[in-house]
C-alpha cells in the first residue's frame, strides 16, 4: 500500500509556512490579528508548536469562511508537470490502497469514513485487467485521512493540532483502520517525513506487538533524501523501514523521487509488463465474433504501443481463414482462438470445435505456432484437458488468464 505525504504535491502547493502567510493575509482575518500572526510567523527558530499555534489562531478567525480560504490559497501550481507524472505512475503500479494526509486536490479520492475503511479492509482488489483500470486513473481506491478541499464539509480537515485530536480521539474508528493496515500490509512511505508524532506512535505500538523482526524482512518501505550509512541501518533494524534514499544536495527538482517512483511503477505495472513481452508480437485471433474481443485487444495493443513498439494482431473468423492466414501471412507469435463448437466438420460427422478443427488443421499443414484457446468458463472443466491434449499451449476464460498466459509465453514477466 502506499502511504502519500506532502512530498508527493511538492511544487504544486504552498509549503506550510507560506500557507499560513497567504491564509494571515486574507481580507476577513482582523488587522491586529494579522499583525501578531506574521509577528508569530518570522520568529526564529519556527518550532512545530508555533506553526500549529498559529494554524489554530487562523483557523478561528476565519471561521465560516476558513475552507474557501484554504482551498484558494493552498494550490500554487495546478498544472504542475512532475506532479501529473508521479500522479500516473501511482496509478498504474498496482497497489492494495493509497492513502494520504494531504488534503490538496492533486489526489483525488473519500475522505475518511466507514465506508472508505471497509473499501480497503474487506472488499477485495479491483480486477487489473478491466478496461476501467487502464483507461482510468488506476485500481487503487484513494483515501483522503486529513480531509479534501475539493469536498465542501470543512470538518473533514485536519489543519490544526485540534483538528488532529479530534480525529485521533474521538473517532476511533481512524486509529483502528491505521493499526489494522501497519499491522497486516506492508507500506511505501512517498514524501513522508516521519515528523508526525501520532503516527509514529502507532507505528511503534504495531512494533511493540510484532515483536524482534527478521533483519531482512522489513514491514515498510520509504523513499526519502539524503539518508544513508548508520541511519539507514537504524532505519531497517529498530523502525522496520526499508529506506530508498537518493542524492538531493546538487539537485533541486528531486529528481531522484521521480526516478523511484517510474522505476517502481516500470517493475510491477501489469501494464508495463505486459507490454514488454508483446512488443514487436504478431498474434492472430480466432472468433466468430471479434467484437466480443475489442476492449481487450486495444489493451493488449496500448500496453505494447507504450514500449514502443507495436503489436499486431489479425482478425480473423474462422479455422479456414486462420489456416489461411498462417500459411500467406505468418510466421505468427502466437494464435488465440475462440473453442466454438461446430457440428458435422469431422468424417465420423461427430460435434467438433473449431479449436479443434484449427489445430488439427494446423498439424496437418504443418503450419506450427502455439495456441492459447480463449473460452466461455461454462465448460471449461471439460474442455481444458481436451484442448491441452490436442497440443493447446493453454486454455483461458478470463481476461487476466490470458495476459497471464501470453506473459508466460514470451517472457518472464507476472
Amino acid at each position: 500500500m502506499a502511504f502519500v505525504g506532502a512530498g508527493f504535491s511538492a511544487g504544486g502547493v504552498h509549503d506550510w509556512l507560506s500557507l499560513l502567510r497567504r491564509l494571515a493575509a486574507r481580507p476577513e482575518v482582523p488587522a491586529d490579528l494579522r499583525d501578531n500572526v506574521s509577528k508569530q510567523l518570522e520568529r526564529k527558530p519556527k518550532d512545530s508548536l508555533t506553526l500549529e499555534a498559529a494554524a489554530q489562531t487562523l483557523r478561528d478567525a476565519l471561521g465560516k469562511g476558513f475552507h474557501d480560504a484554504l482551498r484558494a490559497a493552498l494550490v500554487r501550481n495546478p498544472d504542475d508537470a512532475s506532479i501529473s507524472r508521479r500522479r500516473d505512475w501511482l496509478a498504474h503500479t498496482p497497489f492494495r490502497a493509497v492513502l494520504t494526509t494531504n488534503f490538496d486536490p492533486f489526489l483525488s479520492g473519500e475522505v475518511a469514513s466507514s465506508k472508505a475503511y471497509a473499501n480497503v479492509l474487506r472488499l477485495p482488489n479491483k480486477l487489473w485487467w478491466s478496461t476501467n483500470v487502464w483507461e482510468k486513473r488506476g485500481a487503487a481506491s484513494v483515501v483522503k485521512l486529513h480531509g479534501c478541499v475539493e469536498h465542501d464539509d470543512a470538518a473533514t480537515i485536519v489543519f490544526t493540532r485540534e483538528d488532529y485530536r479530534r480525529r485521533l480521539h474521538g473517532d476511533p474508528s481512524y486509529t483502528t483502520f491505521l493499526r489494522s493496515l501497519f499491522c497486516t500490509r506492508t507500506l511505501l512511505y512517498i514524501g513522508f517525513s516521519f515528523t508526525d508524532a501520532y503516527l509514529n506512535e502507532l507505528r511503534s505500538e504495531v512494533l511493540a506487538l510484532l515483536g524482534p523482526l527478521p533483519q531482512n524482512r522489513p514491514i515498510a518501505y520509504a523513499i526519502v533524501n539524503d539518508v544513508g550509512g548508520v541511519e539507514a541501518q537504524y532505519w531497517r533494524e529498530h523502525e522496520g523501514v526499508e529506506l530508498l534514499s537518493y542524492d538531493s544536495k546538487n539537485c533541486t527538482d528531486f529528481r531522484g523521487f521521480d526516478e523511484y517512483l517510474e522505476a517502481i511503477c516500470d517493475q510491477t505495472s501489469p501494464r508495463a509488463q505486459l507490454g514488454k513481452v508483446l512488443a514487436g508480437k504478431k498474434l492472430l485471433w480466432v472468433d466468430a465474433n471479434p467484437q466480443n474481443n475489442d476492449d481487450g485487444r486495444k489493451l493488449l495493443e496500448k500496453a505494447a504501443s507504450g514500449n514502443g513498439n507495436d503489436c499486431t494482431i489479425v482478425n480473423v473468423s474462422k479455422p479456414a481463414d486462420a489456416l489461411s492466414a498462417l500459411g500467406n501471412r505468418g510466421p505468427f507469435d502466437a494464435v488465440i482462438t475462440s473453442w466454438g463448437f461446430m457440428k458435422g466438420r469431422r468424417p465420423d460427422d461427430v460435434v467438433c470445435s473449431s479449436a479443434e478443427e484449427l489445430i488439427r488443421g494446423m498439424r496437418a499443414s504443418d503450419l506450427w505456432a502455439p495456441v492459447i484457446v480463449f473460452a466461455n468458463p461454462e465448460n471449461a472443466r471439460e474442455n481444458r484437458p481436451a484442448a491441452l491434449r490436442l497440443g493447446a499451449y493453454g486454455f483461458t476464460s478470463q481476461w487476466g488468464e490470458l495476459f497471464g498466459e501470453l506473459s508466460r509465453l514470451f517472457g518472464n514477466a507476472s
